[in-house]
Parts: structure tokens; C-alpha cells; sequence
């Protein structure tokens, strides 16, 4: 995290590692950022959030594969409050 305080501008890279244990009918990725976000799936971009007004959406399905897995977000913040979220639905 770089910035300190309230109106001070920042950035955060984020990641969590999981597993898949068998085989996914569907993955879909939604992510919003105040105020932007670029987010990879095993190290390859796969979305990028630059209004958090809107969320991104993405379709990861081919992406994931079996076993261990990892998301990576590099998000930031221009000033003020910031906020992530980010959701990853596996069918």
C-alpha cells in the first residue's frame, strides 16, 4: 500500500490462491474499484475496472483450471474513501 491517510492517493495489490476440484460448467468474474482495478487469473489479465460506477464483468470459464488456482488485483485509489469487491462465481 503506498499513501497514507484519508485523501491520500494509494495502491493495493491483493491475491488469493484457491483450488478447483473438478470440472467448471461456468466461471464469471465481477469487479469494481474506486478507483480502478486490473485484475489476472494465473498471472493473465483477464479484466480491467476503471469506473466503479460500473462493474467489469468477465468470463473466466476456459481460465481456471484443475487444482490450485490464483486471482491477483492491482487496485488503486485516487483520494478519499476507496473500496474493492470483487466476486468470482464457478459453476
Amino acid at each position: 500500500r503506498r499513501g497514507a491517510g484519508p485523501q491520500a492517493s494509494c495502491s493495493a495489490v491483493l491475491r488469493r490462491e484457491f483450488e478447483v476440484a473438478g470440472p467448471v460448467k461456468e466461471a464469471v468474474l465481477i469487479v469494481t474499484c474506486d478507483n480502478g482495478a486490473r485484475v489476472f487469473l494465473n498471472g493473465e489479465p483477464v479484466v480491467t475496472n476503471e469506473d466503479w460506477n460500473q462493474p467489469s464483468r468477465a468470463d473466466v470459464t476456459r481460465k481456471l483450471r484443475p487444482g490450485r488456482n490464483q486471482l491477483r488485483a492491482e487496485a488503486r485509489n485516487s483520494g478519499g474513501p476507496a473500496g474493492f469487491l470483487l466476486r468470482l462465481r464457478v459453476k
